[in-house]
């Protein structure tokens, strides 16, 4: 009898438990929802006209309902998904600025939810998870191209997509959420065909599997050589059907040139490379500061005895920022926003195109964001740092472990080796760009990485 009350004790608890989740569920849900209803409400995307620079991709979805043909003009993405799915909306709807940009919205709209779900599958809770995304979701540049029809937004979306069907893929093991990942992955990759890239991390993961004897044929097929596949015949068509051949021809070899000075003289771009990643670990530093305030205890903790965090970590996050800011402040006599920036406008489009005289920051606020940015990269780096060490670790003993339930702990490995990797490309790959072509939305690529590893350190 006893044994009996104590299983209904149980079954009752566990009764109130569970609608408590599912309300938690279903309120941070609801918050990115009403976030973007808010912002729907006050900005719009009424207004048959062009915004930012996507009147280029509207004029190829145009060209390609009239004449059946895509014709891109001075643009180096592929655009391939973008004006095939936009035309094929267009037919529906007709065409117009306005169904153009409320693509875009749609897309911004996936972005945040396939974040979120992301976030849930790196096992945190629903309440944390709808503060990462909606800080995602509200960096003003995000919020931004979420009202245009630029690249960024469906590139930014089918990445985030694929990331969160690899994560349910690598923990659940089912071939059909790998083949969702490696169409979202091959969708992203005809968008921008740099994404095909991310195939790198997908091999990583293939390697880790045979280590366990694993093998999914839908991962090497589908997420490794059909990438890498699509990617290089993407870059093929672009030399032969771009208006603006030697534009894309000239970003090609500029990405050539430096990874081979990155490769045969390391010293004359090494220090290039490092003052941009702190440059770029400060930006994030100052996009996810809601999240790091999260983790001010564990800061706080640094200074005591019960400090989990190796002594190392910051001083090399911190040595990197200082690096970084120095040669902008001193080298460069430079104060944030170091590059192009929504408090900046660009000098040719703000100035000479469309006639916009905006007034400078004042030194002061300049100051005042390098200082708070530098305390925010630092912070971020460490955090960074922290976690990589933590799954190194986790990898080590997963790997030694040969006790039952070491498959789900391989699985936990798995999905955590592929949150650090996509940002660790996403972030070396924005430093590499950035040596020739500093454009500030091209950040907003290694924070959604950024995000997937702080939801993993949460």
């Amino acid at each position: 009898m006893p044994a009996t009350l104590e299983r209904r004790e149980n079954q009752s608890s566990a009764q109130r438990v569970l609608p408590k989740s599912m309300r938690a569920e279903w309120i941070a849900l609801a918050s990115i929802a009403a976030f973007w209803l808010t912002a729907l409400l006050f900005v719009g995307i009424s207004g048959d006209f062009p915004l930012n620079d996507d009147w280029i991709y509207a004029e190829s979805v145009q060209h390609f309902l009239q004449t059946g043909e895509i014709r891109l003009l001075a643009c180096a993405p592929a655009c391939l998904f973008q004006i095939l799915s936009s035309a094929l909306v267009c037919k529906v709807f007709g065409f117009s600025n306005e169904v153009l940009r409320a693509l875009g919205f749609f897309w911004a709209v996936v972005a945040s939810f396939a974040l979120y779900a992301s976030c849930r599958l790196l096992r945190l809770q629903a309440l944390p998870s709808a503060l990462l995304t909606l800080c995602y979701a509200a960096n003003p540049l995000f919020l931004c191209l979420a009202f245009s029809f630029m690249t960024d937004t469906p590139a930014i979306a089918l990445t985030l997509a694929y990331g969160a069907f690899l994560l349910k893929a690598l923990k659940d093991q089912k071939e059909s959420s790998f083949m969702l990942s490696s169409l979202c992955l091959l969708a992203a990759t005809c968008v921008r065909q740099n994404l095909g890239f991310l195939a790198l991390v997908n091999a990583l993961l293939l390697l880790l599997m045979w280590t366990r004897k694993r093998h999914s044929w839908t991962l090497l097929i589908g997420l490794i050589a059909a990438p890498l596949a699509v990617g290089y015949l993407a870059d093929k068509w672009m030399l032969s059907t771009n208006d603006f051949t030697s534009l894309y021809v000239w970003y090609k070899g500029m990405v050539a040139k430096q990874i081979s000075l990155l490769l045969h003289t390391p010293g004359r771009v090494l220090p290039t490379i490092m003052q941009i990643a702190g440059e770029l670990l400060c930006y994030l530093g100052l996009f996810t500061l809601p999240i790091l305030l999260c983790f001010l205890p564990v800061f706080a903790r640094l200074f005591g005895n019960r400090s989990r965090i190796n002594p190392a970590f910051p001083l090399v996050s911190s040595s990197l920022i200082v690096f970084s800011l120095c040669r902008f402040i001193i080298g460069e006599k430079r104060w944030m926003p170091f590059s192009q920036n929504l408090l900046r406008m660009p000098e040719l489009g703000a100035h000479t195109i469309l006639g916009i005289n905006q007034m400078p920051l004042s030194n002061k606020l300049r100051e005042a964001l390098t200082w708070t940015s530098g305390v925010a990269g630092f912070m971020l780096g460490t955090v960074l740092l922290d976690t990589f060490a933590q799954t190194a670790v986790n990898g080590w003993r997963c790997f030694r472990s040969g006790v039952p339930g070491s498959s789900r702990r391989f699985g936990n490995l798995l999905t955590a080796v592929a949150a650090i990797s996509i940002f660790a490309f996403q972030f070396a790959f924005t430093c590499l760009q950035s040596t020739f072509s500093d454009i500030d939305r091209y950040y907003l690529f290694p924070l959604l990485g950024c995000c997937l590893c702080l939801a993993l350190a949460w």
